[in-house]
């Protein structure tokens, strides 16, 4: 089994990612007074703020790839 410089790269690149995060420290406690390690408040936008438009380029991506890969289907025969 060959394993190609792509997968090799995304493994690692993972691995780092991955490293960096569990390295952190613990988080502080939520009565902390310090004002260095108190937690910021949540901001004040809406979750859902550009849900609609993610959905539309999703779903015309997925257009896209589907008829690409359906051109190059019918071109191969």
């Amino acid at each position: 089994m060959k394993i190609t410089k792509t997968v090799l790269l995304a493994f690692l690149i993972t691995l780092i990612n991955v490293s960096s995060v569990l390295a952190d420290g613990t988080p502080p406690s939520p009565g902390s007074t310090n004002r260095s390690t108190a937690i910021p408040p949540p901001p004040d936008a809406p979750i859902n703020e550009s849900l609609v438009l993610l959905l539309i380029c999703g779903l015309s991506f997925g257009i896209h790839t589907i008829y690409r890969y359906n051109l190059n289907k019918k071109a191969s025969m």
